[in-house]
Order: C-alpha cells, then sequence, then structure tokens
C-alpha cells in the first residue's frame, strides 16, 4: 500500500512537471539574425598531427596539381552519434601566380575538382559593425551536410564563411544560420555554438526584433545561455536546452516572481556559493554579504585587463563605506602561487575566493572568459553587469550616496 501511495504522488508531482514543460519546432533561417558573427579557426590536418590521427582524416581527391603549399582540412558540421557526412573538407594553397586560393568540397563528396576555387573575403577591426547579412549573401558558399531528424539522417545545405584577418594571420569560419521558434507572437532566435557549428550543444536565444549586435555594450546582458531565463511580458521560462532528435527549443514555465529566481543575468538573485576566503582559514558565503552592494570581481592571472584594474579597484575600495559596500575577488583558471604572486604584488585587501573543483562557483556562472564583473543590490539581486574603470566608479558612488 505504501508503495503504491508514493507511486501515485511520483506521477502526480511528473505529471505536474509535464505540464509546465513546452517544446517549440525550430525552423532553420540563414544569417546571423540578431546575433554578433561566431568565428571559428581553421587548422589544416599538418597542424593537427598530435590531435587528428591519419585514420580518423577525410580521404578526399582533385586538389590542383599546379598547386604550392597545399594544405587539407575539415570543418565539423554536426556532433553525430551515426556515421553521417557531418565534415566538410577544404583545401587551400597558392596558385599558379603565388595567389592564396581556397576549395570547400561543397556537393560533400570528397572530391575537390567539382568545386570552384575562391579567394576568402578578408576583414580587420571590430565585428560588432559589419553588415553581418550582406556579408553573408555576397561571401558565403552553400554545404552541403548530414544531420539526424527523428532517427533518419537527412541532408541539408548550410550557407559556410570563410574570412581571413590578418591581425591574427589565420583563416576563420562560421556557419550562418541560426534556429527560429515562435512563442506568446514573438520570434526567438536560437544561436549553436557561436555559429562554429549546428549541433546545438551550447545554445545562445535573443529575441529576434532586436539586433543586439550592434551594441558592445549590452550585447551579453541580452543573451540567455542554457539554464537561464527567458522573459516575455509578465512570463518567465527556462531555457533547457534543444532535443536535437526532435528539433524542438524546450522551455520550462517558471511560476516564481524575477526576484525570487536564481540566475547570472541581470534582474535575478545572484547563485548562491560558499568558499574559504584565500589565505585565511575563514569562511564566506555570497548570503553572508546581504544587505551590502557587492562587485563580484571574476579575474585569472592571465587577464590583462583585469590585473590593470586592481589599482582602481583599490582606490575605490579604500574611499567607499565597506559597511554599505563590499568587493568579492573570486579567481580561477590560475596556479594557487601565481594568485599568490598578484595578490601580494597588488596588496589586494578585499576578500578573494578561489573557484575549484569544489565550489565551482566560475561553473554555476558559466564564466568561461574574463575580465567578468556582476553588481549586487543589498537583496543579492544582480543589478549591473561588466563595470569596469570610470563607470563602476561613478556607479558605485550614485547608489551608495
Amino acid at each position: 500500500m505504501k508503495k503504491l501511495i508514493l507511486l501515485s504522488i511520483a506521477l502526480i508531482i511528473i505529471g505536474c512537471s509535464d505540464d509546465k514543460i513546452i517544446e517549440l519546432p525550430i525552423t532553420m533561417q540563414d544569417g546571423y539574425g540578431p546575433f554578433l558573427i561566431g568565428l571559428g579557426a581553421i587548422h589544416p590536418y599538418s597542424e593537427l598531427d598530435g590531435g587528428i590521427g591519419k585514420e580518423t582524416q577525410l580521404k578526399v581527391v582533385g586538389m590542383p596539381k599546379d598547386w604550392t603549399n597545399v594544405q587539407v582540412g575539415d570543418i565539423l558540421t554536426h556532433q553525430s552519434d551515426k556515421s553521417t557526412k557531418n565534415r566538410v573538407a577544404l583545401t587551400y594553397g597558392n596558385g599558379v601566380n603565388g595567389e592564396f586560393n581556397m576549395i570547400v568540397d561543397t556537393n560533400n563528396n570528397y572530391d575537390f575538382s567539382d568545386d570552384p576555387v575562391f579567394r576568402p573575403v578578408e576583414i580587420a577591426g571590430s565585428l560588432f559593425h559589419l553588415n553581418k547579412d550582406s556579408l553573408m549573401q555576397s561571401s558565403a558558399i552553400d554545404v552541403s551536410t548530414e544531420r539526424i531528424i527523428n532517427g533518419e539522417i537527412t541532408t541539408e545545405s548550410v550557407p559556410l564563411l570563410i574570412i581571413y584577418m590578418p591581425e591574427y594571420k589565420q583563416l576563420l569560419y562560421s556557419f550562418a544560420q541560426y534556429g527560429q521558434v515562435n512563442l506568446e507572437g514573438k520570434e526567438i532566435a536560437i544561436k549553436s555554438n557561436n555559429f562554429m557549428d549546428l549541433s546545438f550543444e551550447n545554445i545562445h536565444l535573443a529575441m529576434k526584433n532586436v539586433d543586439i549586435s550592434q551594441n558592445p555594450a549590452t550585447y551579453m546582458e541580452n543573451i540567455i545561455a542554457n539554464n537561464e531565463y527567458l522573459q516575455i511580458g509578465n512570463k518567465i521560462y527556462k531555457n533547457l536546452g534543444v532535443r536535437k532528435n526532435e528539433n524542438s527549443l524546450v522551455l520550462e514555465i517558471i511560476d516564481k516572481p524575477k526576484g525570487q529566481i536564481y540566475s547570472s543575468q541581470i534582474g535575478y538573485k545572484a547563485l548562491e556559493f560558499k568558499g574559504r576566503i584565500h589565505q585565511t582559514e575563514n569562511r564566506i558565503s555570497l548570503s553572508s554579504l546581504h544587505g551590502k552592494y557587492v562587485l563580484l570581481d571574476f579575474w585569472a592571472t592571465s587577464c590583462a585587463p583585469c590585473i590593470k584594474e586592481f589599482p582602481h579597484l583599490k582606490e575605490l575600495y579604500s574611499e567607499i563605506d565597506t559597511t554599505k559596500f563590499e568587493i568579492l575577488g573570486i579567481a580561477g583558471n590560475s596556479s594557487i602561487d601565481q594568485i599568490n604572486y598578484i595578490i601580494n604584488k597588488h596588496q589586494i585587501s578585499w576578500p578573494q575566493i578561489v573557484s575549484d573543483n569544489i565550489n565551482k562557483i566560475n561553473e554555476k556562472y558559466g564564466i568561461i572568459s574574463y575580465p567578468k564583473t556582476l553588481l549586487l543590490n543589498p537583496e543579492g539581486v544582480i543589478i549591473a553587469k561588466d563595470l569596469r574603470g570610470q563607470q563602476l566608479e561613478n556607479e558605485i558612488k550614485r547608489i551608495i550616496k
């Protein structure tokens, strides 16, 4: 009887949970939508001898016989658990007159002889104000790839953009395609792995009607990653990711008000964590700082802009009433010796925690690059991101006043 009762309760809970889960069919759109162009580096097989053995290299033919310095490689389009044509081969080298030429195996038949020769477009400087869709239309080439939907292999055509950036001396690529779903009369764009593949393992969402790629200051504030929250009107949805086999976006309806939900997004409560203050035996938790404005400063010893900010933070910390404001440094991706050296060199007096495999603070907040700062109000709600320098000082003095 006890087992039957427990089973009935479990079924009720599961049923309630399922009522809050919605799946939205994805349609693919060419271009970049509201997102900034994402780029991946092209490496020929000759540079990857330690990682890609000859047995896993694509067996291709048809390289031009009059080229010199010929290189061959490929670009992964989708992760796959079956044998699909999910890699696009490419070759490049110097033509008869020494000019740089390239061929992409657009029809995925492992033969370059039936594909056109071209020169990648050259781009210098920032990508933020680039006319990305115009660039895609003028310079992208359509390539054939395969992926699995509903258990079956399907063939698709995808625009592939290849560019050369002289400041990096590097060939870069981007798949100019994104997903789109409709919810509450709004169009939501879905970016897969920063346009470096179409696997939809690592996704970001954004409202399609606002081109956030033109605003560097607020770009990341408008991006919604896996397990983050999307608000449409008064409704809040959690991004649970993409079910690739069904080709659908999965969202969970959240009944709590925004101020009671924990996330790394502006307007939400900062994710709780605890740890030992570095170089002491004292322990600290984020909740223990409630009642104060708190600046979470994520940094690494390899991050030059992070280190450059320390003298400014030190001056600010000495001027501000620390009963109302606190800085909490979170050091990651660095050895303890390197962290100690930087702390001692700059005589940092505010508390520091090392993000490690136990507290996993960086993982909780999705920190993949530096510098990164979050400003919290006394209730622990995130009110600003990535403030630095004079902008940070002005904001702290304004809210304390």
